[in-house]
């Protein structure tokens, strides 16, 4: 049987540079009886060479990544504060070391020239082995740079703090952010390719070149459908004419490369008839934005689809191919065209929505994701707004008479001003909308004031009935007498005077029968 041994050794950092440590085999101990060995010392010319120590070296050490992490082109870091292309230890065995710099070589398949928007050395200042972020592990640098020398080419990061004392060390973190450029399936890597500095008597570098990191490879491409920042509110309209709206603006995101979309489908939802209601020749509409954020229409933003509308899905397949480019988004404006005949008493309803990824019509098999909330416009509600009865026409100029309108289309918030001036009270609104209580009469004076109603985000509506205060108009009063003036209304100056001219004539009655009493006594 043969067995076989080694001598380990650890060093305690106080071994003197270029010292050499050898060793030999020179007897053997504790055999059985009458055994003898052999070969002994070996070898027999002396300790063989063994360990030559370079105290005084700058070790360079790579600690990551290992694993390529997936991101998106335009991958910035948690907070924006960047991502670790590459981490390295630089450390000082026995002698203290200025360095004056690292050379940086990239790898990969990505362009390292245009790929980034950020690059530069930092330092893990708290020592917790993890970048923090540039508030806690600062530069190592002066001024951080945006790319390397070339595609796969060099970045020379001259140290701020050049002092590497005796038996320390330093981690450093090579960090960079995405410009959005890359594509997908890019990798990207870096090694430590070397250090420039003063050694101290008989040091030298090791470890740079590093191996190479692993560092990070673009996800896949990617299309992000979901609500555009100037989607149209939820807005009522009045029935009865034929009028075209913009229900809703999607806006389509790419991400690691440029995709093309060739159509949608939408799914209609509300109690309007999308078959009956709109136009049968483009009653729903799809316009490419030209970037501005605002629907212009034709020519100003791209016509791609024209059709009747369907209360089924409705496919709408593109006339012209919309190229979203590589990190950037293009907005989808929806029309729709109503005829005169939509609507009823109470308000019909029209939304779209794009429900499903597979309801995105892609060249090249990006994946589709849809936002949160999915994509969904706001309602368009078109009502027949009229007023059948408006309860009462008349009454006193104190105000404070309880109203009641009957008709359709009244919905919140719901005025009621006569002769310019707000009927007090709030408004409840019942029976689906064709009843309304609540509101008063306000104080004020005059004959043939015009009323007009407030409903909604519907235009005001002027009744063809007037209201009239009992008297007429006051003597005196301010802006409300006659055929209506402005929004005066019946003031406590007003009021005043009323009393006032009751009084008067009062004490007239009474002058006058005293006079006549006293002729009769005489």
């Amino acid at each position: 049987m043969t067995n076989r041994y080694f001598v380990i050794v650890g060093f305690n950092t106080t071994g003197t540079n270029n010292t050499t440590f050898r060793t030999q085999i020179t007897a053997a101990s504790g055999m059985g009886l009458g055994a003898t060995a052999t070969g002994l010392p070996a070898p027999s010319g002396g300790g063989t060479p063994g360990l030559n120590l370079q105290a005084n070296n700058l070790n360079v050490t790579l600690n990551g990544p290992g694993a390529a992490a997936t991101i998106n082109n335009n991958a910035q870091g948690t907070g924006g504060i960047g991502l670790v292309l590459g981490d390295f230890t630089v450390a000082a065995i026995s002698a203290a070391w200025t360095v004056t710099g690292f050379t940086f070589t990239s790898s990969g398949t990505g362009n390292d020239v245009t790929a980034y928007t950020y690059l530069s050395l930092h330092e893990d200042t708290n020592a917790n082995g993890t970048y923090d972020g540039p508030t806690t592990d600062t530069m190592a640098v002066a001024s951080a740079a945006t790319a390397f020398s070339g595609d796969n080419g060099g970045y020379a990061a001259s140290l701020a703090n050049t002092a590497f004392p005796a038996a320390t060390s330093r981690r450093f973190f090579l960090v960079v952010r995405f410009a959005g450029t890359a594509v997908a399936g890019d990798t990207f890597n870096v090694r430590l390719t070397s250090a420039a500095g003063t050694p101290p008597v008989g040091g030298s570098v090791t470890g740079a070149p590093t191996a190479v990191t692993t560092s990070f490879i673009i996800d896949v491409a990617t299309l992000t459908v979901a609500n555009g920042p100037a989607a149209p509110n939820s807005q009522l309209r009045e029935a009865g004419v034929a009028f075209g709206h913009t229900l809703g603006q999607y806006r389509f995101s790419a991400s690691n490369a440029s995709i093309s979309v060739t159509g949608v489908n939408l799914t209609p939802a509300g109690s309007g008839d999308f078959a009956a209601d709109l136009s049968a020749t483009n009653g729903v509409q799809l316009y490419i934005d030209n970037g501005n954020g605002v629907y212009d229409g034709s020519p100003t933003d791209t016509l791609v689809f024209s059709g009747a509308g369907a209360n089924t899905v409705m496919t709408c397949n593109f006339t012209s191919t919309m190229i979203v480019a590589n990190n950037t988004s293009s907005d989808v404006w929806v029309r729709l065209n109503v005829l005169a005949t939509a609507g009823g008493a109470v308000s019909e309803t029209f939304r779209v929505s794009i429900a499903a990824t597979t309801d995105v019509a892609v060249i090249g098999g990006p994946t589709v994701l849809l936002g949160t909330p999915v994509p969904d416009t706001n309602t368009l509600g078109v009502v027949i707004f009229a007023v059948t009865t408006f309860t009462p026409l008349s009454g006193a100029q104190a105000g404070n008479d309880a109203i009641t309108i009957s008709g359709s289309g009244f919905t919140l918030p719901f005025t009621v001003t006569i002769g310019g001036t707000l009927c007090t009270g709030t408004a409840v609104i019942t029976g689906g909308g064709t009843q309304v209580t609540g509101l008063r009469t306000p104080a004020r004076s005059g004959t043939t004031l015009p009323i007009v109603i407030n409903s909604g985000t519907l235009p005001p509506k002027t009744l063809p009935q007037t209201f009239s205060y009992f008297g007429g108009s006051i003597i005196g009063g301010g802006g409300g007498g006659g055929g209506g003036g402005g929004g005066g209304g019946c003031s406590t100056t007003e009021s005043t005077s009323v009393f006032a001219l009751f009084a008067a004539l009062a004490s007239l009655a009474l002058a006058s029968r005293l006079v006549l009493r006293g002729r009769l006594t005489q």
